[in-house]
């Protein structure tokens, strides 16, 4: 035991050691990206959804993509370097 530490402190402290060496040790999807790396096992396979939940999911995006041809003009957002509010509270509808 270092110096100081009460047996509390100690106990907290072999709490946190076996709390950092427990479950996998691998790097997140995202790191594993950064250094080449791609783990398809992390994201396939998709989850399934019923045929319901496919044909609402599908209808959603259906919606969306006629908002955003109707109503982005992404030129304009770059050009302007602003979001206009019709846009963000459409997208939030």
């Amino acid at each position: 035991m270092p110096a100081g530490l009460t047996d509390l402190q100690q106990k907290q402290l072999d709490q946190v050691d076996d709390l950092l060496q427990e479950g996998p040790e691998q790097d997140g999807f995202a790191k594993d990206l950064f250094f080449g790396r791609f783990r398809e096992d992390a994201i396939f396979p998709f989850p399934e959804q019923d045929e319901a939940q496919q044909k609402s999911i599908n209808a959603l995006l259906d919606q969306l993509k006629s908002f955003c041809i109707a109503n982005i003009d992404p030129a304009a957002i770059d050009r302007d370097q602003k979001l206009p509010a019709k846009v963000a509270s459409g997208l939030g509808q």
